[in-house]
């Protein structure tokens, strides 16, 4: 590394040191976006829980839902790399670490694009890699509540492996570049699809402009051609369960025409057809790098598929089929639900005009420039009608949550310049063009949302766009600005350029570092519990006279999982405390059969369970006693005494592949029980072995193993050659200098 290099490391440091001006702070001041933060940070918490405290395999825990396999979850990483830090240094100053170093694996991805694809000088470069640590879309992600957003930083890093470094060191660029790939599948849910398909329109766009600039139209038309008719075919299945109906032929004719506009465009343009078989390589270089990442990843892979079979995906937004649409398009508050597909008259609109799913051209232009607020802005939460009173809902529904891009004017406008001066800006033009269509969707004509992204298949789960393509303007604006600065800092005026540097990025610093700052403010010092019980929250202490599936019901009518947790009782706490939370905020639910001991009000007020059983374990069918209990997030135990066969129940959730010792198992209304036969004190232990998922963790560490070695061989043999080549070099040049 060059004293470039450490410098510029250490900027991106200092900038991440936003994060520990309090260096035990986890929480915001807005326990709306707490609520999402403290869900995803849970699953580290809950993972290092299970390793150091229990000593068992963090693949499900206990105080999730009366038992919740957890490892099957889009955002878990217990299994990830990214979860050492953690392991190390405890959750607070372990997600700090995690976002120095994605950083800068990040930021050496954009001087390396900047500096070998680009082709800008050194400061342009800097100000490509500065730019994009300094930008202001992930601490606004983070300050709104979402963690996984952090694995973005690795698509810079990605690309230039997949670029620029397999062109010199092919095995190992690949091989690494699906590691990068593989840690986005493990804990970044549907962020991996966005990067694949971000890094694929990129190469595609990036092939067709090296044979020439002007051809990025007619590649992103082709591009278009391909993916629209899939889009219109999911509308068309979409209206044909409605009571619109649907043209015989429609579908056939959308793919004639798309399809054979994108063969029109390759074949008939000459470099069009050049460029396409160009892609060749680069089609075989990514099914390489897309095998690596789901060999290394079949383990979660084979756990999600796992919990979904389990249970079900019934986040609010999810799959198009219900969605919140609190203001129509004429911008009256409206609190109903849209059940698509089956609409009719009125209900028949879009859900697109609610800025948590789409931008307008004026959050676009207020995003690039903008940080999200400190203070989050809610229209009002619908009342349910058949639904028990609920306490004032301190929020309602979150507006504009995820249109913050944060570049600052002095970026934005150097990229603004950079369109129309700077190096391959025909092709990060387009990108730009593309990725920004697509977060405005419809409020942007041409809808490139429909157009490029809808019918792609399992892109129908990413239900707001924004979230999750909004990122990519980043890296392309900061390069189109890298090539601004750099038509400026030639010959005599690097030097300048270089003075350029801090008054360009003051105020990025300084703004967005702020968001940091506010993210991390308060620490969260939950007091423990002397014992293992759960809780579940309520909407008003009335409920709680009520039945079980009565309250449930209630609580589903109000969402109030929700809700913003009281302190103590959010689920990151929860795990820290050392107890239970039931009605818990996942997005794949399972059935939860677990007894509350105590219910809790949105405002903090606690409530003892008049039918809590007494202990989170009981028997049935006999007296006795119960000495010894443990609960674990894989093993739950205990002593029985009795005089004769009797019946414990634990309670938790029952799960297939649970396994018992000391008696045989059953299945009580849903919890796990063991009838144990015989008189005296027996030990009795329930264990949880999920075959398919311990298999599938075993072959992602026989993978991981594999791919070890191949990358170790595939180093040793690129510096052998590296040296062969030097060595040929110094020969030749002896032999062609010439006799003194």
């Amino acid at each position: 590394m060059t004293r470039t290099h450490w410098i510029l490391a250490a900027a991106i440091v200092a900038f991440a040191a936003w994060s520990l001006v309090h260096p035990m702070g986890i929480a915001s001041d807005d326990a709306y976006r707490d609520n999402d933060w403290f869900t995803d940070r849970m699953f580290d918490a809950a993972a290092r829980e299970a390793l150091l405290t229990h000593h068992q395999l963090p693949i499900r825990s206990h105080q999730l839902g009366g038992g919740y396999p957890t490892i099957g979850h889009p955002f878990d990483g217990s299994w990830a790399p990214t979860l050492l830090p953690t392991l190390l240094l405890g959750d607070v100053l372990g997600v700090k670490v995690v976002l120095a170093l994605l950083l800068l694996i990040g930021s050496w991805g954009m001087w390396g694009l900047a500096r070998s694809w680009l082709g800008v000088g050194p400061p342009a470069a800097a100000l490509a890699a500065l730019a994009f640590a300094y930008s202001g879309w992930l601490p606004s992600m983070w300050l709104v509540g979402f963690y996984p957003q952090v694995l973005y930083l690795l698509t810079p890093a990605l690309l230039r492996l997949f670029w620029i470094e397999s062109e010199e060191r092919p095995r190992s660029s690949i091989l690494l570049a699906g590691f990068l790939l593989f840690l986005l599948l493990q804990q970044a849910g549907n962020a991996a699809l966005a990067v694949a398909w971000f890094v694929g329109v990129a190469t595609w766009l990036k092939t067709t402009s090296d044979e020439h600039p002007a051809l990025v139209i007619p590649a992103t038309l082709a591009l278009i051609g391909v993916t629209a008719p899939l889009a219109i075919r999911s509308e068309l299945a979409l209206l044909a369960e409605s009571e619109a109906g649907v043209p015989g032929g429609v579908g056939a004719i959308a793919f004639g025409v798309g399809w054979g506009l994108a063969a029109t465009l390759i074949l008939g343009i000459p470099g069009m057809r050049r460029a396409a078989a160009a892609m060749k390589p680069w089609v075989l270089r990514g099914a390489a790098l897309g095998a690596i990442a789901l060999l290394l990843g079949i383990g979660k892979l084979v756990a999600v598929d796992d919990l979904l079979d389990r249970g079900e995906y019934v986040h609010e937004l999810s799959w198009g089929y219900e969605m919140w649409f609190p203001r129509l398009p004429h911008g009256e508050p409206d609190g109903r639900i849209l059940r698509f597909p089956r609409f009719s008259g009125a209900d028949s609109a879009p859900p697109y005009r609610d800025p948590d799913f789409f931008m307008g051209l004026g959050e676009l232009g207020r995003g690039l420039l903008q940080r999200v607020p400190a203070e989050g802005e809610y229209s009002p939460y619908p009342p349910p009608t058949g639904a028990g009173e609920v306490l004032e809902r301190p929020f309602g529904v979150a507006e504009g949550e995820y249109t913050y891009i944060g570049l600052t004017a002095p970026i934005l406008l150097l990229a603004l310049i950079g369109v129309g001066v700077g190096r391959r800006r025909a092709v990060l033009g387009c990108c730009f063009v593309v990725v920004a269509g697509i977060c405005l969707g419809p409020n942007g004509p041409p809808d490139l949302h429909f157009l490029m992204v809808k019918g792609l298949p399992r892109f129908e789960s990413i239900v707001q766009p924004i979230k999750y393509f909004g990122f990519f303007i980043v890296p392309v604006a900061a390069l189109l600005a890298a090539g601004a600065l750099d038509r400026f800092a030639q010959g005599d005026r690097e030097r300048l350029a270089w003075m350029a540097l801090p008054l360009l990025l003051a105020w990025p610093f300084v703004q967005n570092g702020m968001a940091l700052l506010e993210r991390f403010e308060h620490p969260v010092e939950p007091w423990p519990a002397e014992e293992f019980w759960q809780s579940v929250q309520v909407g008003h202490p009335d409920w709680v006279h009520e039945e079980p599936v009565e309250i449930e019901r209630w609580g589903r009518e109000w969402a109030i999982r929700e809700l913003a947790r009281p302190e103590g009782y959010r689920e990151y706490e929860a795990i820290k405390r050392g107890i239970g939370i039931i009605d818990w905020y996942g997005t794949v639910e399972l059935p939860e059969r677990a007894i509350p001991y105590q219910y809790v009000t949105p405002t903090g007020e606690r409530i003892d369970n008049p039918r809590y059983p007494g202990r989170e374990a009981w028997l049935s069918g006999g007296e006795g006693l119960i000495h010894d209990l443990a609960m674990g997030p894989t093993r739950m135990s205990a002593t029985v005494i009795s005089d004769g066969d009797v019946r414990i129940v634990f309670n938790q959730s029952w799960m297939a592949e649970m396994v018992a010792t000391g008696g045989e198992l059953r299945d009580d209304s849903g919890r796990v029980a063991v009838d144990v036969p015989g008189s005296g004190s027996r030990e009795v232990m329930v264990v949880w072995r999920p075959t398919k998922i311990l298999g599938g963790l075993a072959m992602s560490l026989l993978m991981f193993l594999l791919w070890g070695a191949a990358l170790w061989g595939a180093l040793q043999r690129e510096r052998s050659s590296a040296s062969t080549s030097q060595a040929s070099g110094a020969e030749a040049s002896k032999e062609t200098t010439p006799a003194s």
